[in-house]
């Protein structure tokens, strides 16, 4: 006998297969299988069908041009220089006024106003910079896109005459729209005037400062604020509560302040900040900040712990506020107390215009002028800027492979100041030379301005401003695509080149030129002369440079085929004086995963010795059981899980957890190769990340609805197991009031409650009552004996089943109080739970492996949850966490109709290559009625997915009881919405049926269709998923030409550039003969109030009106044949009756 040596080995058990579920592709009925309904030809009604459907479209089509919308504007003109391109010498002066259309030109001149500038003498071929520039025109005025065509500016140049009248030696003009279009500094050619009439070429130039800018409001809304402490200063045990100070006009024109409710630590959090209203100009808004001061109670009053400065640039098209929040104190190690942070809702529209009200894709383009220009004209030449230059990049990945390029644009993020760049459109070597200038802010002037405090903190104040960050981002439409970003250490510009630097640099410079001054005297034009902006941004510094060459792009997901890198430069100016010595950014990180190490290890060997001793006991437990406890980032560190979790700054369309969980079921959902060829989760992405995607595997999700629901100030956890198959699976637990936990599933949107789970409590007294309630078990605790465990080794399931008495007082045995009722009993689509964590913690289940089946007190459970580490490294948890993450915007109205019919004109061409390919022609179908009926629909469609089933009402208003154990979600108030919504929805789906019978449909063919959702936007991914679809696939496979096909599409925008997608696709397919007969026979059956017998196919008499009409419309012919049949039949059944009258006389 042969014997083999070394250790056993484990049997793996074969994964289970998943069954079908009835949803899926396969138990979808066919066409012919389907129930539908008989069309009614009313001419009438489908007359005003009609008549509403064409009205509709021409309101649409004949909304007011937004290009013809009176709008009110910033305009300010300033003359800063004339060049004198003739041979003779002028003594001149200049009259400005703005002229109205071309034909009222001299009329304007006669009768309106001017403004005059100084006189100036000019010799021949030279040009004159104004010592001070001249302010000829600062005012608001009102006009629409067409308009600013319409109206000019004009600059008259009139020669001094020593004798006698002025004379007028040339003109230019120059329409406010361009003036709108064109950089702040600007040229005007002036036109020679002779005799009266204006000559063709140019005898010399008007240089002016045009400033055009559109005045808009701002509504602002400030929501769901966090303050996170520093964690060495452990102050979580007074309440606390944030004050803001909103800026509402420009140049502290005005300001109004919020105060928030107190809240208890340790974690604060706050779900309003206020709503305000901002009037100006975009440029103007992006120099304002937000003054947010953080009081705390003591001694029973709030007093002020410490202020913090958000700045709003960026906060249209970056809607997240994060600042530092700073104590001024000679104490270094208070002078940081912790970060604040939430979102910031802005929305932007013109003065008048409604909310709703269509401002998008106007005739004329609205005027933009260069955003460097107009940023240089509010700049203030006091304060210290960082200065970025991006300068171009190369390699950069593919993010719109239709045509294998990428649009992309620079985002700059310094000191919670984000700029970005313009877009360069389908480029991988973008050249932007975008110029970014982030102004040094201070909480009080006196850190730099007061020497004890310029000694003390002034270094610290300069290390809390982080790191500069580049990101690069494709832009479609929005932000969409993540291509790669790099992080520096502006420590790392005191090692730069030395230079001399401008913060104007050559925007502002003139033409070096002999100029005379107003002596007469020929000067030299130094170049230094500011064009009507704050003389001291023209001041050349000297200053260290910092060059960025090449450096590598980290971060993107997409696929590359070499590395890109960004070229760009950074500076102060002025620069920092000799003796101040840059501070280094902290790296935090250095030395915490080596204090994590040991702790990952124990973790490791315990949960590995305790899976193989379980499955001793429970061999029919789900194998290959793993307690995930880590991930590696992007830049191939290794994490705890708990850094992922960061609380989100939601919106205030994302108030609700419903609402939450549907927005991020509409992300698609994407699992990595690996994981779906073993199923084993190996790979996490941050939630910003998520975000930025708007895709993710299951794990991904779930931590962005962890995230989501701490930001609605949840007790939110990420639960890692096992579903069917031994698959593992991410999903959402939250513990709510009366014991309840509640598990929610990403990717169907369900929500299991179970009733009894958690001590509803938290704190010391908790840990007493769960020692109590793990002793009262009187559990075996020798159940992990080795020799115990070796007896049960070889054991068959014979002698497992004999010995299932044993295994009731096993520590690891499911809680008897758990099972014991039915109220306690939920059924869950999850196997196993090994492990839940949050942003504070993480724990691994030691117990029994069925979700519901156990307690969830892990902070106090010490019997049943392994915590990863102790209070001694439980600050390895917070470090370099952010303190909250952004939610962006929605996409724009007309940007989710142009995506709209992007989808439906990609899939009409995907129906007739795929039908010309098996040699059949295509129809489409394109009615009004149909295509308002399908939005009508798909609205309602959307709607259904957003109630909450949990309180659920049919259409008699009567409440229907989910099965399982009642919602926590009980707040009368919030019951009565449900009620109120299910009625609505109930309404309108009795409104839908009601009008869909008067749908016009074809003779003799029937309307069908299939509605699908999507969680992508992503054109690729839809066409990918409908040409896989098997019910989809049997339209396309339809053999005749006799069909007309029809495609809907309707996006639903959510925030953060999230889209809902629904696509309605079907055809009217041509009826059989046989079926054309048997539907006819129906119809007249049911007018002669009888019923077709289905055995011998005779009219019969109905014995009740509970009858299912097919959809679609009988001929005329077999009408009539059927009624000649009907009355044969009656002959026939009267003779028969008199017949067997007959035999029963005669049997009498």
């Amino acid at each position: 006998m042969a014997q083999t040596g070394g250790a056993a080995t484990k049997t793996v058990k074969k994964p289970k297969e998943r069954e079908p579920q009835d949803w899926e592709d396969h138990k979808f009925p066919k066409i012919k299988d389907r129930d539908v309904v008989s069309a009614i030809m009313d001419q009438q009604h489908l007359a005003k069908m009609r008549a509403a459907a064409k009205q509709k479209y021409q309101e649409k089509a004949q909304a007011q041009d937004p290009a013809k919308r009176v709008r009110t504007w910033r305009f300010a003109v300033t003359v800063v220089g004339l060049e004198n391109s003739t041979s003779e010498p002028w003594y001149t002066f200049l009259a400005i006024s703005e002229t109205g259309p071309k034909h009222e030109v001299y009329y304007n001149r006669l009768h309106g106003g001017f403004q005059y500038s100084r006189s100036y003498r000019i010799e021949p071929g030279n040009k004159k910079n104004f010592g001070s520039a001249e302010d000829v025109l600062n005012k608001e005025v009102e006009y629409s896109y067409i308009e600013l065509k319409n109206h000019a500016l004009s600059v008259d140049v009139w020669q001094v005459q020593a004798s006698g009248f002025n004379q007028l030696i040339g003109s230019a003009h120059k329409t406010l729209y361009d003036i709108a279009n064109s950089p702040v500094h600007q040229t005007m050619t002036i036109k020679g005037n002779e005799g009266g009439k204006q000559l063709s070429f140019g005898i010399g130039t008007v240089y002016i400062q045009g400033l055009m800018n559109e005045i808009k409001q701002f509504d602002i809304s400030l929501s769901n604020w966090q303050y996170q402490p520093r964690t060495e200063l452990h102050d979580t045990k007074e309440d606390k509560k944030l004050k803001f100070m909103v800026p509402t006009g420009p140049k502290g024109s005005g300001e109004e302040t919020f105060p928030t409710n107190a809240c208890p630590g340790p974690v604060y959090t706050w779900g309003q900040g206020g709503m305000y209203s901002y009037k100006g100009t975009r440029a103007s808004l992006a120099n304002e900040v937000i003054i947010v001061t953080l009081m705390t109670s003591r001694g029973g009053q709030m007093q002020v712990q410490g202020k913090a400065i958000i700045p709003m640039e960026g906060a249209i098209d970056y809607p997240i506020a994060i600042g530092t929040v700073k104590s001024l104190t000679e104490n270094v190690q208070a002078y940081v107390q912790g970060r604040v942070g939430g979102s910031i809702t802005m929305t932007v529209r013109s003065l008048g215009l409604k909310k709703g009200q269509n401002d998008e894709n106007p005739s004329i383009p609205a005027p933009i002028q260069l955003e460097t220009s107009l940023t240089m004209y509010y700049l203030d030449g006091s304060m210290q800027y960082m200065i970025v230059e991006a300068h171009s990049a190369e390699s950069l990945p593919i993010a719109d492979p239709d045509y294998g390029s990428s649009n992309p644009f620079v985002r700059v993020k310094y000191d919670g100041c984000v700029q970005q760049s313009s877009v360069i459109m389908d480029s991988l070597t973008p050249s932007w030379n975008h110029t970014f200038y982030i102004p040094i802010r201070f909480v009080d002037p006196r850190v730099y301005s007061d020497p004890k405090y310029y000694k003390t903190i002034y270094s610290t104040e300069m290390q809390s401003k982080g790191f500069l960050e580049l990101e690069i981002w494709h832009m479609d439409g929005v932000p969409t695509e993540y291509l790669g970003g790099v992080k520096m250490d502006p420590y790392q510009i005191q090692f730069g080149k030395e230079g001399h630097r401008s913060i104007a640099g050559t925007i502002t410079k003139t033409r070096r030129g002999l100029n005379t001054d107003d002596s007469g005297e020929a000067t030299h034009d130094d170049g230094k002369d500011a064009a009507g902006i704050d003389p001291a941004l023209s001041i050349v510094h000297p200053t260290v440079i910092y060059e960025g060459r090449r450096e590598t792009l980290l971060g993107s997901s997409l696929s590359m085929s070499a590395k890109p890198t960004i070229n760009y430069e950074a500076y102060f100016l002025p620069k920092f004086p000799s003796s101040f010595k840059f501070p280094q950014q902290q790296n935090n990180d250095v030395g915490s995963e080596s204090k994590l190490a040991a702790s990952y290890n124990r973790w490791n060997k315990l949960f590995q010795e305790l899976d193989d001793d379980y499955q001793k006991w429970f061999p029919d437990a789900p194998a290959r059981r793993r307690w995930i406890c880590q991930y590696t980032d992007s830049s191939g560190e290794v994490r705890p899980l708990p850094r992922l979790i960061v609380p989100l700054a939601l919106p205030a369309s994302l108030g609700e957890p419903l609402k939450v969980i549907h927005w991020i079921k509409c992300m698609e959902f994407n699992a990595p190769a690996r994981q779906r060829s073993c199923g084993q989760i190996n790979s996490w992405q941050t939630p910003s990340d998520t975000l930025a995607l708007r895709r993710g595997s299951v794990q991904d999700h779930a931590v962005l609805l962890c995230c989501a629901l701490q930001g609605l100030k949840k007790d939110a956890w990420v639960c890692i197991g096992q579903v069917q198959g031994g698959f593992e699976h991410a999903w959402v637990m939250t513990r709510e009031a009366y014991g309840v936990v509640t598990f929610w599933e990403t990717t169907t949107g369900a929500k299991f409650h179970m009733s009894g789970r958690w001590l509803a409590a938290r704190g010391d007294p908790c840990i007493a009552q769960a020692d109590a309630r793990y002793k009262g078990r009187n559990c075996d605790e020798k159940w992990r004996d080795p020799q115990r465990l070796a007896e049960r080794t070889d054991w068959s399931r014979q002698q497992h089943l004999a010995k299932m008495d044993d295994l009731v007082r096993l520590p690891i045995a499911p809680w008897r109080e758990l099972y014991g009722s039915a109220k306690m009993i939920c059924a869950l689509p999850y196997d196993s739970i090994e492990v839940v964590f949050n942003g504070f913690g993480i724990y691994g289940n030691l117990l029994n492996h069925e979700p519901g089946s156990i307690f969830y007190d892990m902070e106090a459970d010490k019997h049943s949850w392994q915590s990863l580490v102790g209070k001694d490294l439980s600050d390895q948890m917070f470090i370099d966490k952010p303190v909250v993450i952004q939610v962006g915007p929605t996409v724009s109205k007309h940007t989710a109709e142009t995506l709209q019919k992007n989808i439906e004109d990609e899939l009409k061409e995907s129906i007739r290559m795929i039908r010309m390919r098996h040699g059949n022609e295509t129809a489409l179908e394109d009615s009004e009625i149909l295509n308002e009926s399908l939005d009508a629909y798909m609205a309602h469609l959307e709607e259904e997915c957003r109630l909450d089933f949990d309180w659920a009402f049919n259409d008699k208003d009567q409440a229907v009881k989910p099965w399982g154990a009642p919602s926590p979600f009980n707040n009368p108030e919030y019951k009565s919405e449900c009620r109120e919504a299910w009625a609505k929805h109930w309404k309108k789906k009795k409104q839908l049926s009601d009008a869909r019978v008067y749908l016009p449909v074809r003779e003799n063919h029937v309307l069908s269709g299939v509605p699908l959702h999507f969680s992508s936007s992503d054109l690729k991914e839809i066409r990918k998923c409908i040409m896989g679809c098997k019910p989809i696939q049997e339209y396309f496979q339809y053999r005749s030409d006799a069909a007309y096909f029809f495609v809907g599409a309707k996006v639903f925008p959510l925030p953060s550039s999230v889209c809902s997608v629904w696509v309605f696709l079907g055809a009217e397919v041509a009826l059989s003969k046989d079926q054309i007969y048997q539907i006819a026979k129906s119809r007249l059956a049911v007018e002669q109030g009888g019923v077709v017998n289905e055995e011998t196919g005779e009219i019969e008499e109905a014995e009740d009106d509970d009858m299912e009409d097919l959809y679609a419309n009988g001929g005329l012919e077999e009408l009539e044949k059927l009624k000649q049949d009907l009355e044969n039949s009656k002959k026939k059944k009267k003779k028969g009756k008199a017949k067997a009258k007959g035999r029963a006389t005669n049997a009498g």
